[in-house]
């Protein structure tokens, strides 16, 4: 299976977010196809499978947001999606009890892998 650039994005920037925050967890909505070549994206880049979940039952952004309302935490949750995508999920997601942090795929893949100087 292959993944589309825009999932190819958001999976390098969660790799990203994971590396500098140190994220504890990480859900990937979509189809069953997609979700898994994401996460094995994910643990290619060193995110550790511990940590990876996959929700295969939700294929809309409001089923995502649904699906997640269940989640309770008082720390911060990134929506990584397109900058394109983002204001419908912002919209979307703001029902939900957390403190959220968007996170647009927009910069190029150069620049977050590069070595600090």
């Amino acid at each position: 299976s292959r993944a589309s650039v825009a999932a190819v994005y958001r999976v390098v920037e969660v790799a990203h977010i994971v590396r500098n925050t140190g994220l504890s967890r990480v859900i990937i909505s979509g189809t069953q196809e997609t979700a898994e070549v994401m996460a094995e994206m994910l643990t290619g880049l060193g995110v550790a499978e511990s940590i990876v979940e996959i929700d295969d039952t939700s294929l809309h952004t409001s089923e995502s947001a649904t699906r997640l309302n269940d989640i309770r935490t008082d720390r911060a949750v990134y929506l990584v999606t397109s900058a394109g995508h983002m204001p419908r999920s912002m919209a979307t997601f703001r029902a939900n009890p957390w403190k959220l942090h968007p996170w647009r795929t927009r910069r190029p893949i150069e620049a977050i892998f590069a070595s600090p100087t």
